[in-house]
Order: C-alpha cells, then sequence, then structure tokens
C-alpha cells in the first residue's frame, strides 16, 4: 500500500513538473513582446513614436495611452474646470476617457470641434459619450467609444463641481487606438500629444495574448508658466526669464522644468528646442 502511495505521489509530483514547465514557457512566451517609445522624455504637444514588437502576425492590438495625477485648482465657488487644447484623434479607431476624482456627479464637458463651429455642451449620454460616477472614490468619468470622429479638437472643457472641502481636484486621461500588426509581430505608430495634460504619462499594448509596457513612464511635465498646460507661451516665459524681463522669474515660473534640452543650462535654446518639440521636430544639436 505504501508503495501505490508512493507511486500516486510520484505521478502527482511529475504532473505539477510537467504544469510548471508549460507555465514557464507560456510566461517566456508571453513576456517577449516589447514596447519602444521615442523619444523616452517628451513635452506635452510633441509627437511620440511607438514602436511595439513580439505580438501575434497580421493581428489587432491595442495601445493605450493614459496620463495621471494631473491636479485641477478648485475656485472659490467649488468649482473646477480645466480645458484640453488642440486635442486630435487621428485615426477613427480611437477612444478616450477623463476622470475627475473628488467631484459631484454633475460634470459635463464642452465640445468645440473647429474654431468657426459652437460649443457642445454634454451633461448626459448622447453623441456616443458616456458618464459614469463612482459614489465611493466620488470619481466622474466621461468615455467617447470608438468610432471617434478625426480631427484636431479646438478645445474640450472639463467641469463641474468639487466635493466640500477639496482644493484641488486630479484628472486622468486615457486615449486608446487600434493598431494592426505586421507580418513580423510589429507595428509602429505616432502618437500626437496635444491636448493630453502634463503628468505621469504610461503607455502598454496587447493582442489579447501577450502585453508590453514602455518603461520608464514618458514625463511630459514643461509647464514653465504653471498654467497646466504646454505650449507657446512657456516658449515665450522662457525667454524673458532669460532676457531677465519683469514679472518673468523664479517666483513665477516653474524654472525646473525649463532646461528642455538637458544641458544643465536654461538659456534661449531651451525655448527654441520646445517650439521645436511641439511642432514634431528634434532639438538642435
Amino acid at each position: 500500500m505504501r508503495g501505490i502511495k508512493r507511486e500516486g505521489k510520484v505521478r502527482k509530483t511529475g504532473k505539477v513538473i510537467i504544469a510548471a514547465i508549460i507555465l514557464i514557457a507560456f510566461v517566456g512566451a508571453v513576456s517577449a513582446a516589447t514596447l519602444t517609445v521615442t523619444p523616452d522624455t517628451a513635452v506635452s504637444g510633441s509627437f511620440v513614436t511607438i514602436e511595439g514588437a513580439g505580438f501575434e502576425a497580421n493581428k489587432e492590438a491595442t495601445i493605450s495611452s493614459t496620463v495621471t495625477g494631473f491636479r485641477i485648482p478648485v475656485l472659490e465657488d467649488g468649482k473646477y474646470a480645466h480645458s484640453l487644447v488642440g486635442f486630435n484623434i487621428s485615426d477613427e479607431h480611437t477612444s478616450f476617457s477623463l476622470s475627475v476624482r473628488e467631484v459631484e456627479n454633475d460634470m459635463k464637458i464642452n465640445v468645440k470641434r473647429f474654431w468657426w463651429t459652437p460649443y457642445w455642451t454634454i451633461d448626459h449620454d448622447m453623441m456616443g459619450f458616456v458618464f459614469s460616477y463612482d459614489p465611493v472614490t466620488h470619481t466622474a468619468t466621461v468615455t467617447r467609444g470608438m468610432p471617434t470622429p478625426t480631427g484636431v479638437y479646438e478645445v474640450i472643457d472639463v467641469m463641474g463641481n468639487a466635493v466640500d472641502g477639496a482644493t484641488t481636484v486630479t484628472m486622468t486621461a486615457t486615449v486608446t487606438r487600434k493598431v494592426m500588426t505586421d507580418a513580423s509581430g510589429g507595428f509602429k505608430e505616432v502618437i500626437d500629444t496635444h491636448g493630453i495634460p502634463a503628468g505621469t504619462y504610461t503607455i502598454n499594448a496587447t493582442d489579447g495574448v501577450v502585453y508590453a509596457e514602455a518603461m520608464p513612464t514618458l514625463s511630459l511635465d514643461a509647464d514653465v508658466s504653471k498654467d497646466g498646460y504646454v505650449g507657446v507661451y512657456d516658449c515665450v516665459c522662457i525667454a524673458r526669464y532669460v532676457l531677465s524681463v519683469p514679472g518673468y522669474d523664479t517666483t513665477t515660473l516653474n524654472i525646473d522644468v525649463a532646461d528642455i534640452n538637458g544641458d544643465g543650462i536654461v538659456d534661449l535654446r531651451d525655448a527654441r528646442c520646445l517650439a521645436r518639440q511641439l511642432i514634431g521636430l528634434p532639438c538642435p544639436p
């Protein structure tokens, strides 16, 4: 009887070893996918190239780009508001969501497609937008699913009331795009970050079988003017700081993020570098 029991244990152990080998092989296959983001440091409004490899060939993959931790100040009347300027949807196979935490269940958005069109005020499920609210975390979310009309959206305003006592609210923005891998299981996509607020930027991709995440996360902080948006005015602020224009100093500007080219010196070359990055060009040597 003991011999039979030991045989059962041997068989069971053998099954465990075989299962472990299969699991290791599976994990090895899953971890084979890679994701490369260029540049690995960028500013909000610049163009980012995402290259994937090791995915299944000729298959649809999903790229998700998420920025978290963007703080919006609460006004004296308890309201919050933020504008996403120049939000670019270049492919209809794109969806996006905006979540704001520590707010009431009254989020609304104003959408202006082009400068000559009026604002559309959206405060309930309509035109492909879907609203939801988590009363536990006081988080309001609006999602626009695929397909999304393409083009550069002039302005998307996000607004509502903060919960009592809040001095800031925190926004998370996620943009998701569908792409097709090539015959080698790779893809290459260029993402326009215009309209995406500054913060911690994480990019991942999956085809439903394998998954990859860009590491480290992509920093989009270059908000020298401290207005919550990175744009041409930040180039102006850098230039005026360098030229010692009154009112443009360390008390009014965030000079810690003004060294755009990373040479350790804040000068006019940083203003020029930022201007080039905003239009998708690299910094001059």
